[in-house]
């Protein structure tokens, strides 16, 4: 098979696939390989009522975490970070700040990178956990889908309307 019709199968079959699965509203493919001069960008199906474009922001969910372990891997490899480090080198104090209080304790400086890893920092998960007045997050998402959150914003909303869960590395809750 050359290049051409590798290209037009992995086309075709990915939007046969989105079509096929009337539980699949939009889906997004990025292929890139550089040895065989291979660029695919694609979006199917449908966001609302407007055709799915491969250059629209999306939210990636649960694969963010691969991505996160993955690039934790390398800097551990790299020598740059260690698996027992505590978050509180990485992060300004402000941020920091009664981040992860606990029945009265702020367990914050407890927090080490192998309970992010593994969900056991006994933190919020701000996209499903209710909070203790107002609004959910995904409420708040849905209402203004335009808006950006930027990670110090939701740190800081996630801080200030939900609640810990445990001590570090005594439990597990995804966040």
């Amino acid at each position: 098979m050359n290049r051409t019709e590798a290209i037009e199968l992995m086309e075709r079959r990915f939007r046969e696939r989105v079509k096929k699965d009337p539980k699949i509203r939009n889906a997004y493919m990025l292929i890139h390989c550089n040895r065989h001069n291979i660029h695919l960008n694609m979006a199917e199906g449908f966001t609302g009522d407007m055709p799915a474009n491969p250059q629209q922001q999306f939210h990636i969910a649960s694969i963010g975490k691969l991505f996160v372990s993955v690039l934790t891997g390398i800097l551990y490899e790299q020598g740059k970070i260690s698996y027992e480090d505590r978050i509180t080198q990485f992060f300004d104090d402000d941020l920091l700040e009664n981040l992860h209080v606990y029945k009265g304790k702020d367990y914050t400086d407890q927090i080490k990178v192998k309970h992010i890893l593994n969900h056991t920092t006994g933190l919020q998960d701000y996209f499903e956990d209710k909070p203790k007045h107002g609004k959910s997050m995904l409420d708040m998402i849905f209402e203004e889908p335009d808006r950006r959150w930027s990670p110090t914003e939701i740190i800081i909303w996630a801080k200030e309307n939900l609640k810990s869960h445990f001590p570090p590395g005594t439990g597990f809750h995804y966040c």
